[in-house]
């Protein structure tokens, strides 16, 4: 006769059945802390400027908690700037630094390496991978005029490969931003046409003094490197400060618009007010003479 068949209380079968689903859970929450999906889109872009400046978006799950955790990515071994306030649990947004090879390869792979709080995140299925190109590395090869005021314009010229405004980042001077004047960016007829000219207006109130040049796109081009092309021109990306200090790509020099009083005593002690452009904050970076003879500040303001 049959052994009937032994019946599992509906409450055990149940509580296996919850504990089934949790142990299930807990092990896609395991895949999923990985951080970085098996989708390659999920990783964008995948190249860019050896000069660095290409901005990296890294999509996944359970990143560092902006507010009290921290997520880093490296690509070969060094920084890659994480953009904080675009990151979150869900997105990891950096930008790339200048590659530390000193051959120029025509691609240079680096593996990527994403870290949240201390903890080396990776997947079994992807390991992704960041190729410096040479073939997505603009250039700059000179600014024209080198020299102006300040609000004056100069032209960022070179092997941009952005074709309008929308897809730049930034373009300074020293530390000061460069507004472009033209919303369309000018095609130069080198032969080629990705040789691209920017107009900007330099920033009103930038001191006197000699500055270098950045220009950064927001796609995958990045910051573009700054280097003589004999193929197109001639004409020098930098030039030698006076004092033998270093080298620059762009000077701001002072403008006088006005100066009161116009007449004074022979004994000295007027006092003249001198209005303009160009000046430094700092007083002991300027120096007037009249007649040359120094005069010293009474005050000043920028």
């Amino acid at each position: 006769m049959a052994r009937p068949k032994a019946r599992v209380p509906l409450q055990l079968l149940l509580a296996v059945l919850l504990l089934g689903g949790q142990e299930y859970c807990r092990t896609a929450h395991a895949q999923t802390i990985t951080g970085i999906t098996s989708d390659q889109k999920k990783f964008t872009p995948a190249y860019g400027s050896r000069a660095g400046g290409t901005r990296l978006w890294i999509s996944g799950f359970d990143f560092a908690d902006p507010t009290s955790g921290v997520s880093e990515v490296y690509i070969c071994g060094q920084p890659c700037d994480v953009v904080e306030f675009l990151t979150s649990m869900t997105l990891v947004v950096c930008d790339t630094r200048a590659t530390t090879s000193s051959v120029e390869e025509s691609v240079q792979v680096c593996d990527l390496r994403l870290i949240v709080n201390n903890q080396r995140l990776a997947s079994a299925s992807f390991n992704p991978t960041f190729q410096y190109r040479v073939d997505r590395t603009p250039w700059v090869d000179h600014l024209y005029p080198p020299a102006g005021t300040s609000n004056s314009r100069t032209r960022f010229q070179g092997k941009t490969f952005v074709r309008d405004v929308a897809q730049l980042r930034s373009i300074t001077i020293g530390d000061y931003q460069c507004n472009v004047i033209d919303p369309n960016i000018d095609n130069e007829d080198f032969n080629t046409d990705i040789y691209r000219a920017v107009t900007c207006a330099v920033s009103d109130g930038l001191p006197s003094g000699y500055y270098n040049a950045s220009f950064v796109s927001e796609n995958q081009y990045g910051r573009a490197e700054i280097k003589m092309d004999y193929a197109v021109n001639k004409l020098q990306p930098y030039y030698f400060k006076p004092d033998g200090s270093g080298t620059y790509m762009y000077q701001v020099y002072p403008v006088i618009t006005k100066i009161s009083a116009q007449t004074g005593g022979v004994a000295g002690g007027t006092v003249l007010t001198i209005s303009g452009s160009g000046f430094t904050a700092d007083l002991v970076g300027n120096s007037v003479e009249v007649g040359n003879v120094y005069t010293p500040y009474v005050t000043g303001r920028f």
